[in-house]
C-alpha cells in the first residue's frame, strides 16, 4: 500500500512497477539457495510475471489516483496480491527439498 502525496500519481506508479519487477527474483531466491525444487521455481516465474502485469496496467494508464479507472486497478492489483501470496506460499511448502 502506497500513500497519494501527488496529484498525478506518476511517482506512485512507477514505485509499484519497480517493486513488482523487483518481487520476481526476491520469490525466486529460496530455489537459489536451494530451499525449494524446481516446481517451486516455475510457479514463482509464473506468478511473479502475473503479478508484474498488474503492476504494468497501473503503470501504463498514467491516471490521476482520483479517477474511477486508477481505483479499479488499483483494487484489481490489490486482489491479485491477496492469491498471489498465499499461492506463493503453498509453493513453497509443497516443494521444498526435503534432506
Amino acid at each position: 500500500m502506497l500513500p497519494v502525496v501527488e496529484r498525478s500519481g506518476v511517482s506512485t506508479a512507477q514505485t509499484i512497477l519497480v517493486y513488482g519487477l523487483a518481487l520476481i527474483p526476491v520469490t525466486v531466491a529460496p530455489f537459489l539457495m536451494g530451499m525449494s525444487g524446481r516446481g517451486y521455481f516455475l510457479g514463482a516465474v509464473v506468478l511473479g510475471i502475473v503479478q508484474f502485469w498488474f503492476c504494468l496496467r497501473i503503470w501504463r494508464e498514467k491516471l490521476s489516483p482520483s479517477e474511477a479507472r486508477a481505483k479499479l486497478l488499483a483494487r484489481q492489483l490489490l486482489q491479485a496480491t491477496v492469491l498471489y501470496l498465499p499461492l506463493l506460499f503453498a509453493l513453497m511448502m509443497t516443494n521444498s527439498i526435503k534432506y
